[in-house]
């Protein structure tokens, strides 16, 4: 597989220096307390996915990559229920899967006018078409094994069958790696839903669906850590892109569980988490 030369820890180590050091840093402190708090955390993770011995171990990289992608995205919606919030979407929770989808949209949407993420998906083309191909990292295949009739309609495609719309997504996802689209469009196409399947990946590894060291996982680990490992840092150099130009940010949202102001054993009243 052809290598691309994605940002690596020390560089982005040092942007975000630049950015949240120093006097230019203190005249907005409050605005970018948040993405502070964010690129950091997400940073910390991507650079112990970077340990050469971890190379060895599919899993351990896979966990701290997601981590590090997880610290990206995460948000505190789910815990904070404002009117205003309410009011506008309709709904209290947001799913954790569609969080992701509009963070990658978001992403897309800044990614200009390099597109370097659409240059990693088409330099890392066969490990996209490996996720894709995969039907144990398709929801609906679990939602169909667990019922009898949805399975027997699986088993002969039928058409808007799961199995049919695993083949439907599986395509579009070729054919946008295949055809020649605007960046933006590349970008949204094949990563919502490649990342769709990496978070089922996801599940079975945090949840204790899977076992250490077995066989089953291995097909879906390699290509989901190639995806990441050359995503994850493309996605923090563009949110630390956003960062440094503009001091109104996109809406990466205020981070979950943020630190508090002394130390977390403190009286709560008397120890308030940092509002940004």
């Amino acid at each position: 597989m052809t290598e691309i030369k994605t940002p690596n820890t020390s560089d982005l180590r040092a942007q975000f220096d630049r950015i949240f050091q120093g006097e230019r840093c203190r005249d907005y402190q409050k605005q970018v307390a948040h993405n502070n708090t964010r690129m950091y955390r997400a940073l910390s993770w991507l650079e112990r996915s970077e340990d050469r011995n971890l190379k060895k171990d599919s899993v351990e990289r896979f966990v701290f990559l997601w981590l590090s992608f997880n610290a990206a995205y995460g948000n505190d919606l789910d815990w904070k229920r404002s009117a205003n919030w309410e009011r506008l979407s309709g709904i209290r929770r947001k799913k954790e899967i569609e969080k992701i989808k509009k963070f990658l949209r978001l992403v897309a949407e800044n990614d200009s006018p390099r597109f370097h993420l659409a240059e990693v998906i088409c330099i890392y083309k066969d490990a996209f078409e490996k996720i894709m191909e995969i039907r144990f990292l398709f929801r609906q295949f679990w939602q169909a094994a667990y019922e009898k009739r949805a399975w027997l309609a699986w088993l002969s495609r039928r058409k808007n069958s799961a199995s049919d719309r695993f083949c439907e997504q599986q395509r579009s996802v070729q054919n946008a790696l295949q055809n020649t689209l605007p960046p933006k469009e590349k970008i949204q196409s094949v990563l919502v839903p490649t990342f769709e399947r990496i978070y089922i990946l996801r599940n079975q590894i945090f949840h204790g669906a899977s076992t250490y060291g077995g066989r089953f996982n291995r097909s879906s680990l390699e290509p989901a850590n190639a995806i990441l490992g050359a995503c994850v840092p493309e996605i923090l150099k563009i949110m630390l892109e956003t960062m440094e130009n503009r001091k109104d940010t996109p809406a990466w949202g205020h981070v979950e569980f943020p630190p508090f102001l002394k130390k977390p054993d403190d009286e709560t009243d008397k120890n308030p988490p940092q509002r940004f």
